[in-house]
């Protein structure tokens, strides 16, 4: 999972930097109360990220925050593990998917940094024999529209 720059594009990454902000002053549980974590929102992002505030907001209401503090997963499935929690998130609090893995990235990356690890490589079982130098991949251009 890269990082995301949704929802407001523009405005995303400053908006993420303020919530770590707040999670830094106000603690782990600070969006635990929704009603609070909105105020303390609007606080914060001065009547700027109004995207990002409605969804932080929505994230913390459907809970989002507990279930990263809480997860457990494989070694080498936290990808999974957030993709999935997006994707939960997208069904249950109508986000676009853009924004569900905005912001559980911008949750994670609070929360449970090591989520946002690369993925380990893996070592292939399969033996590679050196060869020469293959060509450039041919790429095909797109199909012409129909008319």
């Amino acid at each position: 999972m890269s990082s995301q720059t949704q929802p407001g594009v523009a405005g995303a990454e400053e908006a993420r930097v303020r919530v770590k902000e707040l999670y830094r002053t106000r603690g782990v549980d600070v969006a635990e109360d929704a009603k609070n974590f909105d105020s303390l929102l609007r606080d914060r992002f001065a009547g700027q990220f109004r995207r990002e505030r409605g969804t932080l907001l929505a994230a913390a209401q459907q809970g989002l925050p507990t279930r990263i503090r809480r997860a457990s997963f494989a070694a080498g499935a936290h990808h999974v593990l957030l993709a999935q929690l997006a994707d939960t998130l997208r069904d249950e609090a109508g986000l676009d998917m853009s924004s569900a893995l905005w912001v559980t990235e911008t949750f994670a990356e609070i929360l449970r940094p090591e989520l946002l690890s690369p993925a380990p490589a893996r070592e292939s079982t399969t033996r590679m024999e050196p060869h020469a130098a293959s060509p450039e991949p041919q790429i095909a251009p797109p199909p012409t529209p129909r008319l």
